[in-house]
């Protein structure tokens, strides 16, 4: 989701999901992971929308939603320059300038950014742990990605309730152990969760990750969707579920490589 500082020599260029997509990632920092594949996945642009991707790090959310929705203007928002402008360089490589812009900015001050209410559709991958706890990484990046060193949850919400006009839709992955922070710093930013999806890495296991869509403004209706299910079979094979994600932005691969 955030940057480290390093130099284009401690990069590389590699193929986003088989799209024909090109993204710039450190060898050492974040590298993008399931977790935006999902969400990118779970999200429903519709044609002539604006999108905002919250928290767009080195643009993996960015470009798979330019590649679902090439008729929609998007915005990644990133807080740190380094990694703000690897997306923006991976913009300018993929020729998606025409739709797609990255702006550096820090979500815990929107109006410096963002217009109130400019936003059909909000998507965020946030990092899952409070600054406290766990383990963090040496790596700035990824600890960042991970802990909310630079934002926390509540204010990943709040900023997407800033940025979203009425019956604005926010799609957000977390770890299903904060289910309820999650729902909290919804009812507190005035969002109504719409829908549920669970997220599990094996059938038999408890959830790992919870997808979420939001309203701004729209009636409490719940609806919670079947389970998806990650892996399947010996080691970390792709389940069929995850495979038709994949192969949905062109590429079905089998074991877990992200």
């Amino acid at each position: 989701m955030v940057a480290g500082s390093a130099s284009v020599q401690d990069e590389e260029t590699t193929t986003l999901l088989g799209t024909g997509l090109k993204i710039i990632q450190a060898r050492r920092g974040y590298r993008y992971s399931v977790d935006s594949i999902l969400v990118a996945h779970a999200a429903d642009p519709k044609p002539g929308e604006r999108i905002l991707d919250l928290g767009a790090g080195t643009g993996a959310v960015t470009l798979l939603l330019a590649a679902k929705a090439p008729a929609c203007r998007i915005v990644g928002l990133e807080v740190q320059e380094a990694m703000a402008d690897r997306a923006r360089r991976a913009i300018r490589l993929n020729g998606c300038e025409g739709w797609v812009e990255i702006v550096t900015g820090d979500l815990r001050r929107p109006a410096a950014s963002l217009a109130r209410g400019a936003f059909d559709l909000v998507v965020s991958a946030p990092p899952y742990w409070p600054a406290g706890s766990g383990l963090i990484s040496a790596v700035h990046e990824v600890a960042a990605a991970k802990h909310e060193i630079l934002c926390t949850l509540e204010e990943v919400v709040g900023t997407a309730a800033y940025a979203l006009a009425p019956r604005g839709r926010l799609w957000i992955i977390h770890h299903a152990a904060r289910l309820m922070d999650l729902t909290a710093a919804l009812e507190t930013h005035g969002l109504s969760l719409i829908q549920l999806r669970p997220v599990h890495s094996r059938a038999e296991g408890p959830a790992t990750f919870i997808l979420a869509r939001a309203e701004r403004g729209g009636r409490p209706r719940l609806t919670l969707l079947p389970p998806l299910t990650l892996y399947s079979g010996p080691g970390r094979t792709f389940s069929p579920a995850l495979q038709a994600i994949y192969a949905a932005f062109g590429r079905p691969p089998r074991e877990a490589s992200a």
